[in-house]
């Protein structure tokens, strides 16, 4: 996706914050990203999460953001 929009790995890599072999590994399915290089990717290519990576969803990661948030915060993220 990042070749229809002309960009190189390097301006790619800069783009989302990884060094050029992350990338590398990536784009060749050595690795899996994390779920926020993943929101990263997706918001550079401009395209929802579930178009390049169908799980978790969207949702799914606001609720772990928000139980994120309450753990730093003292509170019980399950309650």
């Amino acid at each position: 996706m990042r070749h229809a929009k002309g960009w190189g790995p390097t301006v790619f890599a800069g783009l989302i914050g990884v060094p050029l072999q992350t990338l590398h590994k990536i784009e060749k399915s050595e690795i899996v990203p994390r779920d926020n290089l993943k929101a990263a990717i997706c918001l550079a290519l401009g395209i929802e999460l579930a178009e390049l990576y169908p799980w978790p969803t969207s949702s799914e990661l606001m609720k772990e953001v928000a139980a994120i948030e309450k753990f730093a915060n003292g509170q019980d993220p399950f309650a």
